[in-house]
């Protein structure tokens, strides 16, 4: 138990650094919407563009409600805390199976995963989702082992599943095909049950059950922007699943000769078919507008734990993995610590504003998330300007019409610059200008 538990708080350590930065724009929506909320029913009551991850959000919830804080700090906690426990829980397992040198080499390939680092010191739920569908998978294989006579009784294993899988569940929806691909490895080795029926209606049905209130806003969402193909999906999902290219090539070795190793494990063949048809089938049937390559985080173990098969059958291979972790870490050291966006600031500037009794706007994009700082929240498009003495908008790529708008409309301007997106102040006069930004902003 002690490479795990090092193992789990040496990502701990590696991911703590910058904890305190500013939040981006997805976790910024998620804290201002539903977790600095006056009720914990705010978590799961409401769904905006796909941004609240019900269970994460409670969780988040408790904690802004226990603490009193909603530090940035504070709220990355849990997410950091989930990834370094997923990553501990992956190597314990692999270790037991295929031993040592290819349990770590694992844990590295999940621990310096770029998506995984970034989504995991997010105050986003992605790292919570990692770690049931690795519990849920543990699980899993414990009770199939029981079953055939493999193992002894495993009594815990059947509410750890459950409760493994309603919460990923609970938390995003992308659990689904992990288990699909877990009920194909029961069907595959002939292993159903009434009991694994039983455990796959309660963990739906206590997982999915909030998605009862949300499904409104779900289809909602769903409608908003319509359909569009995107042809470099496949070229994305290979850089959330292995990283920068040259990691990726490198894994790619260790991952195939895995593959290769395990070509005849029916179980197998079976939930990769089902797995890859419904990730196909999202891509090139449904074709929504939202789909991003880093839902499917969720492969990254699954990978590693092929890595791992690949690293048993050859051990050579271990340097070749460390070599593309190190590649990974590498690519992840500029900007790590970097503020992602400039919320902070700008929400300052609104409540000087506000304050001075002047009308302080908000472009449309920009209210969706700075709402995680402030509490005045006037929004304002392109043809609502003239009622505004100030706006603020923390990203141009999304508020790009109506920053265009106010370079017309409004007098004077400043940038606010965060690590991923320059922040902009304008105001009617110069003078207004000086007055609300005060020393938060740069002149250009």
């Amino acid at each position: 138990m002690l490479l795990p538990l090092a193992v789990g708080v040496a990502v701990a350590v590696a991911y703590l650094p910058g904890a305190d930065r500013t939040l981006d724009y997805d976790s910024a929506q998620t804290v201002g919407s539903y977790v600095r909320t006056p009720s914990l029913v705010d978590a799961v009551s409401s769904q905006r563009l796909f941004n609240n991850h019900p269970a994460l959000s409670l969780l988040e919830h408790g904690v802004h409600t226990l603490t009193g804080s909603d530090a940035d700090w504070v709220l990355r906690l849990a997410p950091i805390g989930f990834a370094a426990v997923t990553v501990a829980l992956l190597v314990a397992v692999l270790r037991r199976h295929l031993g040592t040198s290819p349990a770590v080499c694992a844990g590295l390939v999940v621990a310096t995963n770029p998506t995984v680092v970034e989504l995991s010191r997010a105050v986003r739920g992605y790292s919570l989702l990692l770690l049931c569908g690795v519990a849920s998978s543990a699980a899993l294989a414990r009770l199939i082992a029981s079953q055939e006579g493999a193992a002894g009784p495993a009594r815990a294993a059947g509410p750890v599943y459950v409760v493994a899988v309603a919460v990923g569940l609970a938390t995003h929806l992308y659990m689904a095909p992990i288990l699909l691909g877990q009920v194909a490895v029961v069907v595959a080795r002939r292993a159903s049950t009434h009991a694994w029926v039983k455990r796959w209606i309660l963990g739906c049905g206590l997982g999915g059950v909030v998605y009862l209130v949300l499904l409104d806003d779900l289809l909602e969402a769903s409608g908003a922007g319509g359909r569009r193909f995107k042809a470099d999906f496949p070229g994305r999902l290979v850089e959330v699943v292995g990283g920068t290219a040259p990691a990726a090539v490198l894994l790619a070795v260790a991952f195939g000769v895995g593959a290769w190793s395990l070509r005849r494990r029916r179980d197998l063949r079976a939930a990769t078919l089902l797995v890859g048809g419904a990730v196909a089938f999202t891509w090139l049937v449904v074709a929504s507008v939202h789909l991003e390559a880093r839902f499917h985080v969720w492969l990254v173990p699954a990978v590693a734990a092929v890595v791992a098969v690949g690293v048993r059958r050859v051990p050579a291979l271990a340097v070749v993995v460390v070599l593309a972790a190190g590649i990974n870490a590498a690519s992840l050291v500029d900007g790590y610590t970097a503020d992602p966006s400039a919320l902070p600031e700008l929400a300052e500037i609104v409540d000087r504003a506000e304050g001075a009794g002047l009308d302080a706007c908000i472009a449309p994009y920009t209210v969706l998330a700075i709402d995680a700082y402030t509490d005045h929240l006037t929004i304002a498009g392109p043809d609502d300007l003239a009622a505004c003495d100030v706006l603020v908008a923390a990203f141009p790529g999304l508020d790009a019409d109506t920053i265009a708008a106010a370079r017309d409309q409004m007098g004077a301007s400043r940038a606010v610059d965060g690590a991923s997106a320059t922040g902009h102040v304008f105001a009617r006069d110069r003078a207004t200008l000086d007055r609300v930004t005060g020393a938060s902003a740069a002149p250009r």
